[in-house]
């Protein structure tokens, strides 16, 4: 049996995105451990730690979109949202 090039292309494309995704997740979880470990030893990089945890929110918020996990979905919001207040309050205060 012969396959087409453009069959093996949209297996290697979707395989591919699956993994993007996936790996994406994975970033997002590190970078909240990494959030949580900076505030637990005291670590003061407030900026560091809020984008830390904004981009994890985001990441694993995406993520339980795509599973359609919806409570872990609305803690990533609430999550993401408490991230950008913190962000936003320690860009202001001198």
């Amino acid at each position: 049996m012969l396959i087409s090039i453009t069959t093996i292309m949209k297996e290697v494309c979707l395989s591919l995105q699956y993994h993007m995704i996936d790996i994406y997740g994975w970033t997002g979880t590190i970078s909240v451990i990494i959030a949580y470990a900076l505030t637990s030893f005291e670590v003061e990089q407030d900026i560091l730690i809020d984008i830390l945890n904004i981009y994890g929110a985001f990441s694993i918020g995406y993520i339980t979109f795509l599973a359609k996990v919806w409570q872990a979905f609305a803690c990533e919001v609430i999550w993401l949202m408490i991230g950008l207040y913190s962000l936003v309050k320690n860009c202001i205060e001198p």
